[in-house]
């Protein structure tokens, strides 16, 4: 008898397929490396933005050959970065 593999072929196995994360921390700490496309999405910014901050030497960006991601501890960081701009 055929097994049903239906659930396993629809589930792309990222982020929306996880249980919902209740802190931005949980969030994050799902994966150790973000592209730079998937942590923008997260944080609900453009990824151009986020290129901004690189340029402007407000974010520590890891290259991996030509493709750029954030470390989760720097998105962590970039995080709290804004709340503190947020707050003065």
């Amino acid at each position: 008898m055929p097994r049903d593999t239906s659930a396993a072929r629809n589930s792309g196995g990222g982020l929306a397929d996880a249980a919902p994360a209740t802190t931005i921390d949980e969030l994050i700490s799902r994966r150790l490396l973000w592209p730079i496309a998937d942590a923008a999405a997260a944080l609900g910014i453009s990824a151009k933005t986020l290129r901004r901050r690189e340029i402007a030497g407000k974010l520590r960006v890891i290259r991996v050959g030509r493709k750029r991601y954030l470390s989760a501890d720097e998105l962590r960081r970039f995080v709290a970065n804004l709340e503190h701009e947020a707050a003065s």
